[in-house]
């Protein structure tokens, strides 16, 4: 793709926003902030387009189908702009930019949602990897791929079905299950393929991704769990309502299209548990704490060894 002309173009357009994240770094927390929004999160949303364009080349030269073809380019240009939003959001509350428990609880459910579209670029990009890796591994032995089996291959009705019997599952036996999820991740693959460093430092940031997850998953429970339990009251304005300020702490989020920017009416949603009992919000926001020592063991773990294999 990067020997193709539409492969060239699109690298010498993507140095100037690369060369701009790289220089948030370079500067101390309060200009990060403003940095991002004037110039880091536009320069990533305006390539979002001309990556699809490239992803729409590199189909049609191929002959490929775009039902079967992940979007290579497109998803590592979101997984770039999801990233910077998130590193936004993670000033603002490094900064007290927000303060009090409302405005927290939205940064926290806004944070669970970034962190999530991360998790799930993150997926499909290494469940990509691994198909073109064992492409390649069968083409060269003869051996004729069998295409992998996902959600994708479901159906509108199929998908609907499955959504509500996740949303069914909203007792301790659903997050029993979740708990079994994470636990499984967490089990080591029996495989005899030598890890490269590049994959186990894939592992590490997604586990790292995993585990932040599920702490800001847990806090924003926590608060919630303290309103339906009258500890804490959701604070009244004179001059202003949530609904303002809610847009003018995301306002620059607003000018980006890919993910779509979220409302005040999607927390409202998000944040509403009234059909759960308030032993079942709690018993979920304690497991999602209790997942994060074994998340935190292994990540720890594969650190240190990560650390003692590649520096020399």
């Amino acid at each position: 793709m990067t020997s193709t002309e539409y492969g060239s173009a699109f690298l010498n357009r993507l140095a100037k926003p690369i060369y701009d994240s790289l220089k948030v770094f370079l500067l101390n927390t309060c200009r990060q902030r403003m940095f991002i929004e004037t110039l880091v999160l536009k320069g990533w949303s305006e390539l979002h387009l001309e990556a699809n364009a490239v992803d729409f080349y590199f189909r049609e030269e191929h002959n490929l189908e775009p039902s079967k073809t992940p979007a290579f380019v497109s998803n590592w240009v979101l997984l770039q702009t999801v990233f910077v939003m998130e590193y936004h959001l993670g000033l603002g509350i490094e900064l007290f930019l927000l303060n009090g428990h409302h405005d927290l609880a939205i940064a926290y459910w806004y944070w669970d949602f970034l962190l999530s579209t991360q998790l799930n670029l993150t997926t499909a990009m290494r469940n990509a990897k691994k198909d073109l890796k064992t492409i390649s591994e069968e083409s060269e032995k003869g051996i004729e791929h069998k295409p992998r089996k996902d959600h994708q291959g479901k159906g509108k009705d199929q998908r609907a079905r499955s959504d509500k019997k996740k949303k069914g599952k909203s007792g301790p036996k659903g997050a029993k299950k979740q708990s079994q999820n994470v636990e499984n991740a967490l089990l080591p693959q029996k495989s005899q393929r030598i890890i490269s460093p590049e994959d186990m430092e894939d592992e590490i940031e997604y586990l790292l991704l995993t585990l932040r997850r599920q702490l800001c998953r847990g806090i924003f429970r926590f608060i919630i769990i303290l309103y339906q339990a009258r500890c804490l009251i959701q604070p009244k304005f004179e001059f202003t309502s949530h609904r303002i300020r809610f847009m003018k702490r995301f306002q620059s989020f607003a000018k980006i299209n890919q993910p779509p920017p979220l409302t005040y009416d999607d927390f409202l949603k998000g944040s509403d548990f009234s059909a759960l009992k308030r032993w079942n919000c709690f018993y979920q926001q304690q497991n999602l704490f209790d997942l994060e020592k074994p998340l935190s063991t292994k990540y720890q773990q594969q650190s240190r060894v990560f650390q003692k294999n590649s520096v020399p």
